[in-house]
Parts: structure tokens; sequence; C-alpha cells
């Protein structure tokens, strides 16, 4: 299959303070950084919080004059009730694909650092229930059909908070995968986990494995919010799907 990252932030958030809009330099680092780490494309994705500033003038540009492939893509950050924004933004924007993900449970943006105290709210059952609420509001996301691409699958461990009982997580976690088979879209392997305090792949092994089982179509993302992450850790990848 092609080497493509397709989940790239350029207009960066979170880790990154400063926030340079979609302009021609910042999008050529990252077209650069994907042709020096040989990778056949590379998928631009923001938020679509940041919709003001996309620049499709610009991302169209570098799509026709880079030497490798270039897509423009959206990453939606779902949540119930915005079913028509989402549509709207997609009907009316030239997007080549979108990602779906779950960022927030109600008004808790539970991967931000700054909300991270949250977490020692929750004794193990407590744990058990967010982590239950997260993967029901996901399958919500992926039964809606908007999205080609889903995200970050278990982002929910992203600061190590995890439930010990694997079986119990794929028993969640599976009926989700059955909703992205029947959706016909593809699961990402995103490699970002790897920068978190879970230091792990997004999805866990051992979802991984149920997924490959269940002959999901994998896509590989690095989810680089900078130029010097495109296609980061891809190499393990690609080992990781020979062997498995």
């Amino acid at each position: 299959m092609k080497l493509i990252d397709w989940h790239t932030h350029p207009y960066a958030h979170g880790e990154d303070e400063v926030k340079p809009c979609q302009n021609m330099e910042r999008l050529q680092e990252f077209v650069t950084a994907a042709e020096i780490k040989g990778l056949d494309g590379i998928g631009f994705t923001d938020h679509e919080i940041y919709l003001d500033q996309f620049n499709f003038e610009n991302l169209k540009k570098i799509k026709q004059e880079a030497e490798i492939e270039v897509f423009i893509g959206i990453e939606f950050d779902y949540a119930p009730g915005r079913e028509d924004e989402i549509k709207g933004i997609l009907d009316n924007h030239p997007f080549d694909y979108s990602i779906g993900s779950v960022h927030d449970i109600g008004d808790w943006s539970f991967d931000y650092a700054k909300y991270k105290d949250r977490w020692e709210e929750y004794d193990y059952e407590g744990l058990i229930g967010v982590y239950q609420e997260y993967f029901k509001l996901l399958d919500q996301a992926v039964n809606t059909g908007f999205f080609e691409i889903i995200g970050h699958l278990d982002l929910i461990k992203v600061f190590d908070y995890v439930i010990k009982d694997r079986v119990l997580v794929l028993e969640m976690v599976e009926p989700v995968l059955d909703s992205i088979k029947e959706q016909g879209a593809k699961l990402e392997i995103n490699t970002n986990g790897l920068n978190k305090p879970v230091n792990e792949l997004y999805p866990a092994l051992d979802i991984l494995k149920l997924a490959r089982y269940k002959e999901l179509e994998i896509v590989y993302s690095s989810d680089a919010h900078r130029p010097d992450r495109v296609g980061e850790n891809f190499e393990l990848l690609e080992k990781l799907m020979e062997i498995m």
C-alpha cells in the first residue's frame, strides 16, 4: 500500500503555542518533511473549529504542485447534536476526506492537559464508566456515516488512566470496530500516542489485532502538529503490519 500520512495539523494547537495559518510556507514545510521521510503522500486535517483559518486556495495550489500526493482533509470533534453542522461543512467545502474523532465527554475535554486533574475524581468503577461513555460517543460518530477515517480510536487512555481488564476494554471497542466495518470507513493507527503519557500507539495492539481479524482497512497517521513529526514512527508501523 502507499505510504501516506493521513492525519496532520499545519494549524498548530495544543502542544504548540505558535498557531500559523495554512500559508504556503507552512504547508510546504509539511510536504517537504513527508518527502524526506519517503512518503507517497500527506493529508492536511486541521480541526473544524479552525475552519476560518483554512486557506483552500493554498491547499489546492500545493496539491497541484507537490511531487507527492496531497489530500485536503478535516478532523471533526464529534458531539451529539452536531450532525447538521458537520454535514453543512462537508457539503460546502472541497474536502477529499474527513476524520471523525471524540475529544469531549459532555463539557470535559478529557485529552487537554489543563483538564487532566479531573481524571483523579474517578475510582476504578468510575473510570470504567468514562470509557463506556467515550466508546458510546465514538460509535455514534462512526454511525453518522460522515467520516472516511476514524481517529485515534482509544484516545481516552491518553493520560495513562487505563483499565487493566483488557477483555472488558475489547468488549467496549468491538461494537465500534463493527460499525467502522459496516460504514466502510478506515481505522487509523496513530503514532502520536507514543508522545503522550500513555506511551502507546492508538489503538493498543490487542485492539489492532481485533481490527485486523475483522479485516478493517488500516491507514497510517502521525497526528503531527509540526513538520518534524510527519511520518513519525511509520517504520515501526510497517514492521508491525508485517507480523500481524
